[in-house]
């Protein structure tokens, strides 16, 4: 089992829940319109994990990392237990700055990454030639010697 990352969770759920929060004006199928009720365990089924692990990943380290206080005191999670009659809602504008903001750090890393492989490859590229110039020029030597003890 392979334990997908924050920014694979959170952006499956946003591709598969976004339909449901741009109907929220025709359907008024849930409680409020930025929070919308979202499958535990569809979620966790399409990972091939426990509906717990999805759970506990949302709720004890998300959330935490990513709430809100605002100046009147009211603290705004990416992921609540409940609002009104719907049960696991995700703040789905916060949702959206989240994984926004973790692709733009992946695209980083990744860009980071390649920059650094090239890097490597140059500098072996320019060890081979280097040590390749050194033999050459080492065995020019010899043969300037052999040719010196014919004579």
């Amino acid at each position: 089992m392979k334990i997908p990352t924050d920014l694979k969770i959170l952006e499956y759920i946003f591709n598969h829940y976004m339909d449901d929060y741009l109907t929220y004006e025709t359907t008024k199928n849930r409680e409020a319109k930025i929070h919308v009720p979202i499958d535990i365990d569809h979620v966790a089924k399409h990972f091939d994990i426990e509906g717990d692990l999805v759970f506990g990943r949302l709720y004890y380290h998300l959330n935490p990392k990513y709430q809100h206080d605002n100046s009147d005191g009211i603290t705004n999670y990416l992921f609540n237990l409940s609002v009104g009659r719907d049960r696991h809602c995700i703040n789905f504008p916060m949702l959206s700055s989240i994984v926004a903001d973790l692709s733009n750090e992946h695209s980083r890393f990744k860009l980071s990454l390649n920059v650094a492989i090239l890097a490597a490859i140059v500098s072996i590229f320019s060890l081979g030639v280097a040590i390749k110039s050194e033999l050459l020029n080492s065995t020019n030597q010899i043969v300037e010697v052999i040719d010196e003890q014919r004579k």
